[in-house]
């Protein structure tokens, strides 16, 4: 008896295998050209288009996009000053298109709200000026600033957000948080004459004479 339910296993086994095989050739076999790249979908005319979360992915081998706070206006009324920064880590063509997307309440009546970047060879940057109205501590107001373009037949978009509370985002504070842990570092570099200490200061937290036996 246990032989025979082994066998009749093995031939279930083996007739499964066959239809999955069958059935899985069949579909690819009258469905659309696939891309080997997960991140691509098939077009009609049998070329490769990036989806949105990869297009936002693969910025990051071309370009990086950072926000800053020139000047925050305390009032509701005030003007404040925002900069975004675009640093080509390989050489980007001009012709690249960029738009900064205003929040509830911010406003600017610049004409630089929508543009195209220049030509950026690697390792530099270019900056990108915008004075706006409503960007204040007083309350928590948002903006971004999104770049968009074609570069070595890929799709890139990369949007980056920033508030006018930056002290209020977790980010903000994982930041301080490590500005504050180098600050300490180079205290006890100085306390010790400048002799490197066998225990960093993040290993203080983990040291074993602190383990309660």
């Amino acid at each position: 008896m246990p032989k025979q339910f082994v066998l009749n296993s093995i031939c279930i086994t083996l007739v499964g295998a066959v239809l999955g095989y069958g059935v899985t050739h069949i579909a690819m076999g009258n469905g659309p050209t696939h891309s080997l790249d997960m991140a691509s979908i098939a077009v009609k005319d049998g070329g490769q288009r990036l989806t949105k979360l990869a297009s936002q992915q693969i910025y990051q081998d071309y370009f990086d996009v950072r926000i800053k706070h020139d000047s925050i206006s305390q009032t509701e009324d005030g003007l404040s000053v925002v900069k975004a920064i675009v640093t080509a880590k390989k050489d980007l063509p001009s012709g690249i298109s960029y738009a900064w997307k205003l929040g509830e309440g911010v406003t600017s009546n610049s004409p630089e709200i929508i543009g195209q970047l220049g030509a950026i060879s690697r390792g530099q940057s270019q900056e990108l000026v915008l004075p706006v109205y409503g960007f204040t501590k007083h309350s928590k107001k948002f903006l971004s600033f999104m770049v968009n373009g074609n570069v070595d037949r890929h799709e890139l978009r990369k949007e980056s957000l920033s508030s006018s509370r930056p002290e209020d985002s977790f980010e903000y504070v994982v930041q301080q948080a490590h500005q504050l842990e180098e600050k300490r570092a180079q205290d006890d570099l100085k306390e010790n004459n400048g002799k490197v200490k066998t225990k960093s200061v993040r290993s203080k937290k983990f040291d074993p004479e602190n383990i309660i036996k």
